[in-house]
């Protein structure tokens, strides 16, 4: 167990270990007993992790404000969600607990993995209608929605596949990934670089371009409430896909954590 005696309440964004607050993700992390309380705890798939993590920012349109101090004395806000909204994502949370073993350790085995996943995910999306593109009639002089081509879906794949592979084989930072490692100014053999980052910005870069088939180009983009339909169907997928089960605790038990969460006091 963590030494984090207070379940945090869930807020939009992430805050610091310590403040009473924290997302979907982080509760995942206290209630699982992790010694870090992270975005990413360890027991979750970093991609289903992401999707859940999305839906906690975007979800409560109607999420209270509450002030706080921090360890330095400044006062700091904060916006919580609301009961209803935070059952909702942490239901989400809770189903992402046990896949963290799911994805392949090896750089190379994990990008057939992904490769594989990114293109079943987008034939599925696709097939229940999900996924359309936009195609300009110069008849009618509008813009119709029609299923994707097989050549639009041929290019998605190949340019998934060639960007994921260019990161594999070129230690390429900020430019290829778009996040700034600690050590990224040291060469690529140096011990001050160790291996551990090129995997996790990698495992990121791959979470953000499902984010982006799921909620920026499927009709889950279109309300925050079809975010949440969103990051079902990415589960209900994830599940299928790798026969996966979860077991996630009772809505008896979700509505005692929020009842604790509400009376937080930091």
């Amino acid at each position: 167990m963590n030494e984090n005696t207070v379940i945090p309440q869930l807020a939009v964004g992430t805050h610091k270990q310590g403040t009473g607050y924290g997302c979907a993700m982080n509760v995942v992390a206290w209630e699982t007993g992790e010694s870090l309380i992270t975005d990413f705890p360890s027991c979750s798939d970093e991609i289903l992790a992401a999707a859940v993590q999305r839906v906690n920012d975007t979800i409560c349109d109607h999420c209270e404000w509450r002030f706080y101090r921090d360890k330095e004395g400044t006062q700091q806000e904060v916006q919580t969600l609301c009961p209803e909204c935070s059952m909702t994502v942490l239901d989400l949370g809770h189903r992402t607990i046990g896949t963290g073993d799911v994805a392949p350790e090896k750089m190379y085995d994990y990008a057939r993995w992904a490769c594989d996943l990114f293109e079943g995910l987008l034939n599925a999306l696709i097939e229940d209608g999900h996924l359309v593109t936009s195609v300009f009639d110069e008849t009618r002089h509008l813009y119709l929605a029609e299923k994707p081509s097989q050549a639009w879906i041929d290019s998605m794949i190949k340019g998934f596949r060639s960007k994921l592979y260019g990161m594999i084989r070129h230690n390429r930072w900020s430019r290829t990934v778009g996040w700034d490692p600690p050590n990224a100014k040291h060469s690529r053999n140096s011990r001050k670089n160790p291996p551990i980052y090129k995997s996790e910005y990698i495992r990121r870069w791959v979470g953000s371009q499902i984010q982006e088939l799921m909620f920026d180009r499927s009709e889950f983009r279109d309300s925050d409430e079809a975010v949440a339909d969103g990051a079902r169907y990415l589960l209900d997928y994830f599940e299928m896909k790798y026969k996966f089960e979860h077991q996630i605790p009772s809505d008896d038990e979700i509505a005692e954590a929020i009842k604790k969460m509400q009376t937080i006091t930091v």
